[in-house]
C-alpha cells in the first residue's frame, strides 16, 4: 500500500502528515475519517517514509522525552480527533499522556535530568510503548505495521 503526504490548517498556520492508504479514493476517505480537515497532497516518495517513525517505536528506542512529548501529543490529537480513542484512553489515570507524566516524574525524584535518556530507560517503557501502539492501530491511515 502506498503512503501519501496530507495537510491540514489550523487557523493561518499549514501542518502536515502522512497516511497509509490502498489508494487515492481510499486515502480521501481515511482523511475524512481522520477528522482534522486533512485533504491529500500527493503520493509519497517511498525512500522518504523511512524517516518517519511510529511513536511506540520512539519510545522502544528510549528518545529524549522532549522529543516523545511532541510525537505523543500528535498522536493523541489523531486519536481524538478521529473519534479512534476517548478522552480517558490519553489523559485518564491509565492514558498515555498521564503515565508519561508518571514516568517524567519518577525520572525528576530520582534526579536526573528530563532531557537524560535515562528517564525512559528507568521507567515502564514498554508498558507506554504498548498503550501507544494500541491507540496507533485505531487511528485511520496511520502509518504500516512496525
Amino acid at each position: 500500500m502506498p503512503w501519501y503526504l496530507t495537510e491540514y490548517r489550523v487557523g493561518n498556520s499549514r501542518y502536515g502528515d502522512y497516511i497509509w492508504a490502498r489508494g487515492l479514493k481510499d486515502a480521501d476517505r481515511v482523511c475524512a475519517r481522520r477528522n482534522i480537515g486533512e485533504h491529500v497532497r500527493g503520493e509519497m516518495n517511498k525512500g522518504k517514509t523511512r524517516h518517519y517513525v511510529r511513536t511506540s517505536v520512539l519510545l522502544r528506542k528510549r528518545r529524549l522525552p522532549t522529543n516523545m512529548l511532541h510525537s505523543l501529543s500528535h498522536l493523541c490529537y489523531l486519536a481524538l480527533a478521529s473519534k479512534a480513542v476517548t478522552l480517558n484512553a490519553v489523559l485518564g489515570d491509565e492514558g498515555l499522556l498521564h503515565l508519561f507524566g508518571h514516568h517524567l516524574e519518577f525520572g525528576h525524584r530520582k534526579g536526573i535530568d528530563v532531557e537524560d535518556d535515562r528517564v525512559l530507560t528507568l521507567c515502564k517503557v514498554r508498558r507506554l510503548a504498548r498503550v501507544a501502539e494500541g491507540i496507533e492501530r485505531r487511528i485511520p491511515g496511520y502509518l504500516a505495521r512496525p
